[in-house]
């Protein structure tokens, strides 16, 4: 999914994610027939990769700087790609979360 902070803005779920990459599986359930679809019924699992994006409610105050710090940026400076610096939000290469689904409700573990 090329634009996921949009699907997920349009969808009313947050509107804090943009630039985002998404890879999202899932295997889902409900006891009932597939025109009976209820969020509240749902079981199952889903997992979710999110890659490239910004979180714009997060004010990163001293993660600018250890952005500035961190190997994995090198080669966005040396093409002198700041970006990450004074665009608005936290910037973030890889998010990754594995969600259990019961009776409508999602839980992760640590």
């Amino acid at each position: 999914m090329e634009r996921a902070g949009e699907l997920l803005k349009q969808l009313g779920i947050t509107k804090d994610m943009t630039e985002t990459s998404a890879v999202i599986d899932f295997a889902v359930n409900w006891d009932a027939a597939p025109y009976q679809f209820s969020l509240a019924a749902l079981k199952g699992q889903v997992e979710v990769n999110l890659s490239n994006g910004r979180i714009l409610s997060i004010e990163p105050g001293f993660g600018r700087v250890l952005g500035m710090l961190a190997l994995a940026q090198w080669i966005k400076r040396a093409q002198l790609d700041f970006s990450d610096v004074y665009k608005e939000g936290l910037t973030f290469n890889s998010i990754k979360g594995h969600f259990d689904l019961l009776n409508g409700i999602a839980s992760t573990m640590i």
